[in-house]
């Protein structure tokens, strides 16, 4: 009954529950092979003049590393290293930084995405004493407690984990960001390929969670993601997660993206910004690349 009265009081909140999307996906129009034939090697993942990351590839999937003695590298910070709970936002940021060796506090970043705030506001108040016109005490009562509830489970809003890594990119570095576009899984598995981490939508709690992809596992022909902070995964259940498929029907998922700020298909990762250097010919430079519509 809670269930289904948080989905209702939702749904007024948003001020009506049309246009609803339905994400669908269909994983055999995706092409893999790329990652079925990693070549067997371990590449050098400069980070900065002092710091060099390493990623291995092969028929067996992608491990990164700290460095060259360093395990496997699984993510750095985890719940056992949380202040207090509800912290995924800021341990998937510092997982993220930590990466391309940045290092900001949990205290820093918690107060950068608002983590310890105050869930109810006035602002929530008139919203549900606007949905609960004839009932102003005792449906406004259970509006705000199923606001507070909701709000209290999210943590970080994915906007403010967003704008806060935005504020600690160094020097050389972009924040890549892609929403909406389930084709953009071949992007992810390529980055990771590449030695670059990505932070998504996590499945490690019953509600909402955000953690940092750092691997991929291949057993015969599936493909497993591996997560800090959270379970692997296969190819498949990953899809369903990061769709927002698991919260049910396309109303559901619609109304769990609103409040949530989450959005289907969402990833953040670092790209090294590749400064362009001038070619220096002893005769006219010839062009290069194909060049299309010449005889």
């Amino acid at each position: 009954m809670l269930y289904k009265l948080t989905i209702v009081t939702i749904c007024l909140l948003s001020f009506g529950c049309k246009e609803m999307l339905e994400y669908k996906y269909d994983l055999t129009q995706y092409d893999y092979e790329f990652i079925y034939e990693l070549p067997n090697q371990v590449s050098e993942v400069p980070v900065n003049k002092d710091v060099t990351r390493y990623v291995k590839t092969s028929n067996k999937g992608v491990s990164l590393y700290l460095n060259e003695d360093a395990p496997v590298w699984k993510g750095t910070f985890s719940e056992d290293t949380e202040p207090r709970d509800g912290y995924c936002g800021p341990t998937s940021t510092k997982n993220l930084l930590k990466w391309i060796d940045v290092d900001p506090s949990y205290e820093e970043l918690a107060d950068e995405m608002d983590v310890g705030r105050e869930y109810v506001t006035g602002s929530d108040w008139a919203k549900c004493a606007g949905a609960c016109t004839g009932e102003i005490l005792f449906c406004t009562n259970i509006c705000l407690k199923i606001v507070d509830r909701v709000k209290s489970e999210i943590g970080a809003w994915i906007k403010d984990i967003r704008k806060s890594l935005n504020k600690h990119t160094p020097q050389g570095y972009e924040l890549a960001h892609t929403v909406g576009n389930p084709i953009m899984i071949e992007e992810i598995l390529y980055q990771l390929s590449q030695g670059n981490p990505v932070l998504i939508n996590g499945r490690n709690v019953e509600f909402f969670h955000v953690t940092v992809l750092v691997g991929i596992e291949i057993k015969g022909r599936n493909i497993y993601l591996i997560s800090a902070n959270a379970q692997k995964e296969s190819l498949k259940d990953f899809m369903s997660t990061w769709s927002l498929e698991r919260y049910g029907n396309m109303t559901k998922r619609k109304l769990v993206a609103k409040v949530s700020k989450m959005k289907p298909f969402e990833a953040m990762w670092f790209n090294k910004i590749q400064v362009a250097t001038e070619t220096v010919c002893d005769e006219p430079c010839e062009p290069e690349g194909p060049q299309y519509g010449q005889d």
